[in-house]
């Protein structure tokens, strides 16, 4: 082990910092994470559903709703009409080039 760049010592060259914990895997990660979809979502017109917050709503008038339901890292659309699938993974898709 070495000491980062930009954060050397030279009187103490033989001397690094031990973590007590791993930088992966904190617990704070989901949280971040949940608020950076949260946002996105909410940015499409998404409505977040107040009873399951893992549960948002897409009110399109032109044909059927599309429901999104959040599983840890995964994304499940669902709705009655394909067009509207169709048309938010293509959205989607462009939006993460």
């Amino acid at each position: 082990m070495m000491q980062s760049i930009g954060y050397e010592n030279n009187e103490c060259k033989g001397l690094v910092c031990k973590l007590k914990k791993a930088i992966y895997g904190l617990k704070q990660v989901q949280r971040v994470w949940n608020e950076r979809i949260d946002f996105f979502l909410l940015s499409f017109g998404f409505e977040r559903c107040h009873i399951n917050l893992s549960i948002y709503c897409f009110d399109s008038q032109e044909s059927s709703n599309v429901f999104l339901a959040l599983y840890v890292y995964y994304l499940l659309l669902f709705s009655k009409d394909p067009l509207p699938l169709e048309e938010l993974n293509n959205i989607f898709l462009k939006s993460l080039k």
